[in-house]
């Protein structure tokens, strides 16, 4: 596949809390070469996503894969996470068809769908009255 720009491979689903598991896939990823880029669903909590990207981190991925994109409206979770974490998108998919629903991450991809990122609340401002 020396002419293909980029090959994905899916490891085999693991619990981010199988840490037994975690090290053997690593050392299968390690053995592999390549640059790692770890895929977390758009529809995961982002309570959930935090602990991932820290379980995740002996792997060193470079960046992050968001999946599921088409099932959910929101993904102001994710980009919070991903911002705490100051880890970048790489590609994006959005439907079922593999590789036509892969695309590389746009920022306009995720600010069509920004509905539940925190409000900073500021204070009332002092109306004057004369």
């Amino acid at each position: 596949h020396r002419d293909a720009d980029f090959i994905f491979v899916d490891t085999i689903g693991k619990s981010p809390n199988d840490f037994a598991r975690l090290a053997e896939v690593n050392r299968l990823v390690r053995s592999a070469g390549g640059e790692v880029h770890l895929a977390v669903s758009a529809t995961t909590k982002r309570s959930d996503i935090e602990d991932i990207l820290r379980h995740f981190e002996p792997f060193n991925y470079q960046a992050v894969v968001i999946t599921k994109m088409d099932e959910t409206s929101t993904v102001g979770g994710v980009i919070s996470a991903l911002k705490e974490k100051q880890k970048s998108v790489s590609f994006v998919t959005d439907g079922q068809s593999v590789p036509q629903d892969i695309e590389r991450a746009r920022k306009h991809t995720f600010l069509r769908r920004l509905r539940d990122l925190p409000v900073e609340r500021r204070e009332p401002e002092t109306v004057l009255k004369e």
